[in-house]
């Protein structure tokens, strides 16, 4: 029987919460075409003189908060994360002739790797699945380009099936809503901010459908919780560089801070584009995002009672999202439906 490997794909993460590498992790990272369109050479520049050294040391400071065990990649919540997807999805299709694995853009486990162990255990296709349900140009996009560079550096060319935009998947939906359930949501009392990472809006006006997918996804979402309007909205967070302006938008940052301002007490907030938490969600949402609501908050009420703030954790990576992914695959890979 021909063997099929499925590759679980995200960004990465620094192989420890050090500055040296966190440094080469976003020196590889942040070069990407599609994230930064500056000229290579320039960029390249301005990335090593001016944002680097500054840049490192901050974000590596950020990750120590997170990390579950220091000076390993394992301590990395996003890896283990990841990890544990894999595993458990290549339970759910346990089988002669299909191997999972997890395999990270700019970080260890690098494709390279990864393909490489494919290929010696003779894997003939590829299912490619970027863990982004909302299909957006740099991110997806990136993960592409990756593949097509490490099937380059390894000099192996197979037959290779992408499943991407898979946001409308009914397991994926439900678990969203599930998750927002189970952490105490009322629709009746509380707010509700469904963040998402944001994109350069460069990509928007070239046709990214990324937001609008966003929007679509959002709107199911409230829908099953019952949420009225004016009380919920989407939000995007995460933007790179000096000029918000040029990111999706509205930013979480100021709704929460409108919220906190018209005296809204009581907001939850998920994140259901990211899948598994990671310093994007650990460190960003406790430290810049619930500050922005509370500190708004009292100010425009300083003899109010304490405002709550609830975060909605992403979906489990254990035995949830394994399940989600069995069922994406099991309706849009050709290659395993040809098994």
């Amino acid at each position: 029987m021909e063997k099929i490997g499925i590759i679980l794909v995200n960004t990465g993460s620094p192989d420890s919460p050090t500055e040296e590498a966190v440094r080469a992790y976003l020196g590889s990272f942040l070069m990407d075409p599609r994230l930064v369109s500056v000229p290579r050479p320039i960029w390249r520049q301005i990335l090593n003189r001016k944002i680097l050294p500054t840049r490192s040391s901050v974000s590596a400071e950020k990750y120590k908060i997170i990390w579950e065990d220091e000076g390993t990649p394992a301590g990395s919540p996003l890896n283990r994360a990841h990890e544990a997807t894999a595993t458990g999805l290549g339970s759910l299709l346990r089988g002669e002739g299909v191997i999972v694995r997890a395999a990270m853009c700019y970080a260890p486990p690098l494709l390279d790797d990864v393909l490489q162990e494919l290929r010696a255990l003779g894997c003939e296709r590829i299912v490619y699945v970027p863990l982004y349900p909302q299909s957006a140009y740099t991110q997806v996009g990136s993960c592409v380009d990756a593949f097509g560079r490490a099937c380059r550096r390894i000099d192996w060319n197979p037959h290779v099936e992408l499943v991407y935009d898979w946001w409308d998947d009914e397991l994926y939906l439900q678990a969203v809503v599930d998750s927002i359930q189970a952490a105490g949501f009322d629709p009746a009392r509380d707010y509700l901010d469904l963040s998402y990472h944001s994109i350069p809006l460069r990509d928007v006006k070239h046709g990214d459908t990324y937001v609008d997918y966003v929007y679509r996804t959002n709107r199911i979402i409230v829908q099953r919780l019952g949420v009225v309007e004016g009380r919920w909205a989407t939000g995007f967070q995460s933007v790179f560089g000096r000029k918000p302006r040029d990111w999706a938008a509205p930013l979480s940052t100021k709704i929460l801070a409108d919220w906190g301002a018209a005296g809204v007490s009581n907001v939850y907030l998920c994140c259901p584009g990211f899948a598994a938490d990671c310093l994007e969600t650990l460190y960003d949402i406790p430290h810049e995002l619930e500050p922005a609501y509370k500190d708004a908050y009292r100010s425009a009420h300083p003899d109010a009672p304490e405002p709550s703030f609830t975060y909605v954790p992403c979906i489990d990576p254990y035995e949830v999202y394994p399940r989600i992914l069995r069922h994406v695959l099991e309706e849009r890979s050709e290659f395993l439906a040809e098994r």
